[in-house]
């Protein structure tokens, strides 16, 4: 088998694409030891260990289960045809070239984040083993959950033992440890509360991802950081309550950051009483409007570092097949958009300035990833890469716009005052005016090293 013949992945929603392409001979390009299996398996049967990033030529977007990795054979027309899980594999460590099938800027330099996901919550001997190899490797940063999401959707947590487990490695090798916060044990009990009362409608996700939920979730899991002496990362903070915990951390003297999202900042629970409102939905739950208000506070205060866009892009009905809060897809479709509505809805409103603006988009991840000063600054050594806008601009989003695969999205109609109409990397254009001027081998892998400072105190703001 060649290494264009067969796609390596982590799924960890309901619909995905392979999205990567590699032109190296053999399969040892991902490093796996061992798969189970001969001939074509049933998605969601056999022992899964480990995820690893795609690797593959770029077919059409095919279904998967949440949380299972496993190699699948495509033909010559980029369709799978067999499957085999993974037992064990170790990291992608080979250049790549990225076809980023949600964006516009479909090549750019390459950044792995592994995801490890196992169903028994307790991460094994060997995955905890590869996260030193990993950071060796270029790959400092790893994401974990603290819950499963939804009731019905079992294999994501890992249980607080790993957690510190995990951190306590990172800490040592030089990395970070993201983390999906919220406490399990309340959203499924909540969830199975809402369904016997008949009120497990979207409308009511917060009852079950509550902000006290998420709050408890993060005031233990900054313990076990505290414990091992890590940094952590907060992904996609959804409540006020939360963003005092991590002020109150960093006051502390600890090495604890956090973003959130800008659909977080734009739309807010009052959303899901709109038609369709469940294209609008994130796995957590669109915050209040006084959430809201609390998380733009956290954002200009400094208590969050960045905004993204925890991305997940689905067709319209996929996004509107749940009939429930346990059935809804979560996700957000929102890569190409996140500068227009943060520059719009930051800037322009007089929320944040333009050095703000410059900090969380791309400072400031560049410094907790690792990549600064390569990339998040312009100075002399820097790669040359950059954003150009034009500020005075006045139009509506339209899915004309957009370049993802999904035929949806939650911005479309949004007025923006805000439009990107350039894109440079390492010195050549390689967006204009909405048109790819590259081709995908113009991608560079980038190994990532973390300032140690970064790591040891709260200097980013």
């Amino acid at each position: 088998m060649r290494a264009r013949d067969i796609g390596l992945f982590m799924a960890s929603g309901r619909t995905g694409a392979l999205n990567a392409i590699v032109d190296v001979p053999g399969v040892a390009v991902g490093h796996v030891t061992h798969i189970a299996g001969e001939g074509p398996l049933v998605v969601g049967e056999g022992p899964v260990r480990t995820g690893v990033t795609v690797v593959a030529p770029r077919p059409e977007p095919v279904a998967l289960n949440p949380v299972f990795a496993g190699i699948h054979r495509l033909n010559g027309n980029g369709e799978m045809t067999g499957s085999h899980w993974i037992e064990e594999s170790g990291l992608l460590t080979s250049p790549i070239a990225l076809t980023n099938t949600h964006s516009v800027g479909v090549v750019r330099d390459a950044l792995v984040q592994v995801e490890r996901s196992q169903r028994s919550g307790s991460a094994s001997a060997e995955t905890l083993a590869s996260i030193a190899t990993a950071i060796e490797q270029g790959t400092p940063s790893f994401k974990v959950f603290t819950t499963d999401v939804t009731t019905g959707q079992a294999g994501i947590r890992i249980d607080h033992g790993s957690v510190l487990a995990a951190m306590r490695i990172a800490q040592e090798a030089g990395g970070i440890v993201m983390v999906h916060a919220e406490d399990d044990d309340l959203i499924k009990y909540n969830e199975a509360r809402l369904r016997r009362e008949g009120r497990n409608q979207l409308r009511n996700i917060r009852c079950a991802h509550t902000p006290f939920g998420e709050a408890l979730a993060f005031r233990q899991v900054a313990a076990l950081a505290a414990e091992a002496g890590a940094a952590t990362y907060f992904v996609h903070i959804t409540a006020g309550e939360s963003v005092g915990v991590v002020a109150a951390e960093r006051r502390r003297g600890r090495p604890v950051y956090a973003e959130t999202l800008h659909n977080l900042l734009c739309f807010s629970e009052e959303d899901y009483l709109k038609p369709d409102g469940a294209r609008y939905h994130i796995g957590m739950g669109l915050p209040s409007p006084d959430d809201r208000a609390q998380l733009w506070a956290g954002v200009t205060a400094g208590d969050i570092a960045t905004v993204a866009t925890d991305e997940y892009t689905t067709s319209l009905e996929v996004k509107l097949g749940g009939h429930d809060i346990e059935t809804v897809p979560g996700g957000h479709v929102g890569i190409e958009t996140r500068g227009t509505i943060l520059l719009s809805e930051g800037y322009k409103r007089g929320r944040l300035s333009l050095r703000r603006f410059v900090e969380l988009f791309a400072t400031n991840p560049a410094r907790i990833f690792g990549l600064y000063p390569r990339k998040g600054v312009i100075q002399p050594g820097a790669d040359a890469d950059l954003a150009i806008w034009d500020l005075d601009v006045k139009r509506m989003i339209t899915m004309d716009d957009l370049h993802h695969d999904g035929d949806y999205s939650p911005w479309e109609g949004w007025k923006v005052s805000a439009w990107p109409v350039m894109t440079v990397l390492r010195g050549t254009p390689i967006v204009s005016d909405g048109k790819l001027q590259v081709g995908p081998d113009y991608g560079r892998w980038q190994p990532r090293s973390i300032d140690p400072e970064v790591l040891e105190h709260p200097i980013i703001t």
